[in-house]
């Protein structure tokens, strides 16, 4: 989740950083696709922290389609219910799948 937020924190220039920040959500749509929810929750979780999620200029130049999958995005790995949605995904997922792992210490 730190290299999601350094890619997208390192791009100087505004246009740069909405590329990125599409082109991340391009590749969470296509992890999902695969059923990779780790890596998905990795990016998910770049992709939320204050030091991105305040680049409000840079979320407003993101693309509609992109917002709507990254919300989708965000709704299938919302923790409520002890992550209810990604359960049902990967009960849904069939044989290949790489879900995700939460370890608490």
């Amino acid at each position: 989740s730190y290299w999601i937020a350094t890619c997208i924190l390192l791009q100087s220039k505004l246009k740069d950083r909405v590329r990125a920040v599409m082109k991340i959500i391009d590749i969470a749509k296509h992890l999902k696709e695969l059923s990779n929810f780790n890596t998905l929750m990795g990016i998910v979780a770049g992709l939320n922290m204050s030091c991105v999620s305040r680049l409000k200029q840079t979320f407003t130049q993101v693309s509609k389609r992109s917002l709507d999958t990254f919300k989708t995005l965000q709704a299938l790995l919302d923790p409520t219910s002890s992550f209810k949605s990604l359960r049902d995904a990967i009960r849904a997922g069939g044989q290949s799948i790489l879900p995700y792992m939460y370890v608490s210490f």
